[in-house]
């Protein structure tokens, strides 16, 4: 067994570092961007918080529009149901005094005079110092002639009056009708603006929602990807602590094999030395050390022996 067993193993095993080290560079770049995409769905996340916030918030004020807007109408009909009773009420009026005669303008100055001949006359009898009973009779009965007078005249007026009190009415209901009629446009309108605004914010949440799905298909193919990367890469670990054996385990059947083989030489250099030294003839120093080791020689401290005079000096 040679040595070049040990470089194939040495440069199989720098190949698989190099494996080893691009591997765990891939997984760690996918790793990388596992964690930027769980960063950008946190970020999506805590946007869709706020803006669901802010549409409860605008829902809030859109239902209080509408709040305004439902009371109005109930005002608005509860006037219209009230003016209609009005209407009912001015007809029954004028069904019930049809025949009454219409006061005609002459006979308007004529009610005017007569009021104010009753006035003096009445002014006369409380003011007049040295007033005769004859005169006071007179005074009466002129008086109870102008009222007769008046009465054929103002025949009908407390119907008028009445009548006159329920048209007064009318323009205090239909002002109140325009006014609920103008708060439900406005709080319509104010109702349709945060409504609109409430929707934005719903759309705004949908969008982040899709970035969201879209993000996560990507951060689990990401993740079987970096999961593909890290198995490989545990399987070039598994290989490389085996190579490690398998070479360890070589270098020490070397370190035996060459143990051996220079056990063999020894053996053959020292019987070679023995055999020249049978023969007379002078030992180098490793001959000698060969067959000191083997005890086949005396060492120099010993009495100078013949065979240690056979030992070539350098």
């Amino acid at each position: 067994m040679s040595s070049q067993k040990i470089e194939d193993l040495e440069d199989d095993f720098n190949v698989l570092t190099k494996e080893i080290a691009d591997a765990r560079a891939k997984r760690d770049e996918f790793n990388g961007t596992t964690q930027e995409l769980i960063h950008m769905i946190k970020d999506h996340s805590a946007k869709i918080k706020e803006h669901l916030k802010k549409a409860q918030e605008l829902k809030e004020k859109r239902d209080s529009f509408n709040e305004n807007v439902q009371a109005a109408k109930n005002n608005r009909l509860t006037t219209q149901i009230a003016l209609e009773e009005l209407r009912k009420k001015l007809n029954e009026i004028k069904d019930k005094n049809k025949d009454v005669p219409q006061i005609t303008r002459d006979q308007q100055a004529q009610i005017k005079k007569l009021r104010s001949a009753v006035r003096a006359r009445n002014m006369e009898i409380e003011t007049a110092p040295n007033l005769s009973t004859h005169d006071e009779d007179r005074l009466i009965k002129e008086i109870e002639e102008l009222e007769s007078k008046l009465g054929e005249l103002t025949k009908g007026s407390e119907t008028r009056k009445e009548y006159g009190k329920v048209i007064a009415q009318f323009p205090a209901y239909k002002q109140q009708l325009r006014k609920y009629h103008d708060e439900v446009i406005v709080n319509s309108q104010e109702s349709q603006k945060f409504h609109e605004l409430m929707l934005k914010e719903y759309q705004a949440v949908d969008s982040l929602r899709e970035k969201i799905t879209t993000l996560e298909k990507e951060l689990n193919d990401n993740r079987k990807k970096a999961d593909q990367y890290h198995a490989q890469l545990l399987g070039y670990y598994k290989k490389r602590d085996g190579m490690r054996d398998e070479i360890m385990t070589t270098q020490r059947e070397i370190r035996v094999q060459r143990r051996k083989e220079r056990g063999n030489v020894a053996v053959l250099l020292r019987r070679l030395a023995k055999e020249r030294m049978e023969r007379g003839e002078k030992l180098d120093y490793i001959e000698f050390r060969l067959l000191l080791e083997k005890g086949e020689v005396e060492s120099d401290d010993d009495e100078e022996s013949p065979d240690a005079a056979n030992v070539a000096t350098h």
